[in-house]
């Protein structure tokens, strides 16, 4: 299966990440977030990416920069207010922001 937006091969063990380090949510530019689960094998159950890296768009795992909830149902992101980008297409770096601490709830 190919991610949507960097469209690599999420199965393929050469994909360690997503290519597109940066959203923009409304108007502002987001580092998206590196937040992962401690799966055994050092990868994402979900979207395959390797443990620090860039989800592919689309993970259950990756938590929102805007928000820190998981973005596939925060709200915050939909076909209408985002686009993706490489941090190297930005032209004012410090423009992006960083992502806010995800938010986890107890297990239970």
């Amino acid at each position: 299966m190919k991610c949507e937006e960097c469209q690599l091969e999420m199965t393929d063990k050469e994909t360690t990440s997503c290519l597109y380090d940066v959203i923009k949510i409304d108007e502002e530019f987001y580092q998206r977030s590196r937040y992962h689960f401690s799966e055994s094998g050092g990868r994402c159950a979900d979207c395959g990416i390797v443990h620090g890296q860039i989800h592919h768009f689309g993970c259950d795992v990756e938590r929102c920069p805007k928000c820190g909830l998981q973005m596939i149902g925060c709200g915050c992101v939909n076909e209408d207010n985002a686009g993706f980008f490489i941090s190297s297409e930005i032209g004012d770096q410090e423009s992006i922001r960083q992502p806010v601490e995800p938010v986890n709830f107890p297990q239970r």
